[in-house]
């Protein structure tokens, strides 16, 4: 699949979305209040866990700056930090996307047990700085009873015991998480013949979108298993510079990445899936 060009005369150049890098944690309410209404033990807690280097007399709505390893993460909790989620979700709520978990059913239930968690010192390297933001996250969870976590940049829900297999995996083979850093969407074209499955917030890391094109008797989450391999080489190694034929996973099936392409206002990168036999 092609996507034309709409922008006539000079493109605009490719370079990683704007927007915070923000992950946010719902917590359990009585377990994550007990924690942050007692500033103290939370403090302590913090300090024991190597986050702070030196205790805190107080814990309102300022961000607090926690030492991850050489990261610097500022950590807003409480009603600030559910006003941040609340702001988020407002701005394009009918495109919020599930992942493996179901939306939080009972967003007033949680109140103002939510942190939200934000580089403090942003680099070029945003792959990197998620890496370890999702690393800090599983590491808390089980404090504050963390049970679903929002991805701001992809507008994407995902459970906290996922994300803490996923950092497990992380850890052993260096790649991100990237089933709760981008969303998947799949829709099936016009004709009923192909399936469609593009990205959201693969943009945020390499600056283009992805959209592959594959049989529709393929099933969804073959095509989403391929998405994600290629979304991750996106992710931590930007435009890979079609057109370029690769194999697929199964014998015969070929993965034909285009030139980046731009549309309705961004840059996309088309791929399409052939020779798929549904065994």
């Amino acid at each position: 699949m092609t996507l034309p060009d709409d922008l006539p005369g000079q493109l605009p150049p490719l370079i990683p979305a704007n927007g915070p890098g923000r992950l946010f944690m719902l917590c359990d309410p009585e377990r994550a209040e007990a924690a942050i209404s007692q500033p103290a033990q939370w403090s302590d807690l913090l300090l024991r866990l190597g986050l702070l280097s030196l205790p805190l007399p107080e814990m309102g709505g300022e961000p607090v700056r926690l030492l991850f390893g050489d990261a610097r993460i500022d950590m807003v909790q409480g009603g600030a930090a559910r006003a941040m989620l609340d702001d988020s979700l407002s701005r394009d709520a009918t495109r919020t996307t599930k992942s493996v978990a179901e939306l939080p059913p009972h967003m007033a239930a949680v109140g103002s047990a939510v942190i939200a968690l934000e580089h403090g010192q942003p680099s070029l390297d945003r792959a990197m700085e998620t890496q370890r933001l999702c690393a800090l996250a599983a590491l808390l969870a089980p404090f504050v009873g963390a049970r679903h976590l929002y991805w701001q940049p992809a507008r994407l829900w995902s459970a906290v015991d996922a994300l803490a297999q996923a950092v497990t995996a992380m850890e052993a083979t260096g790649l991100p998480p990237v089933l709760h850093l981008i969303a998947f969407v799949a829709s099936v074209a016009s004709s009923g013949r192909r399936l469609d499955v593009s990205t959201r917030g693969l943009d945020w890391f390499s600056g283009f979108e992805m959209m592959v094109d594959a049989p529709a008797d393929m099933p969804e989450q073959e095509v989403v298993r391929r998405a994600a391999r290629l979304a991750i080489d996106s992710l931590l190694n930007g435009d890979p510079s079609g057109p370029v034929d690769l194999p697929g996973l199964i014998a015969g099936e070929t993965v034909s990445i285009a030139p980046l392409a731009w549309q309705d206002g961004h840059w996309w990168l088309p791929v399409t899936i052939s020779g798929w036999q549904n065994r």
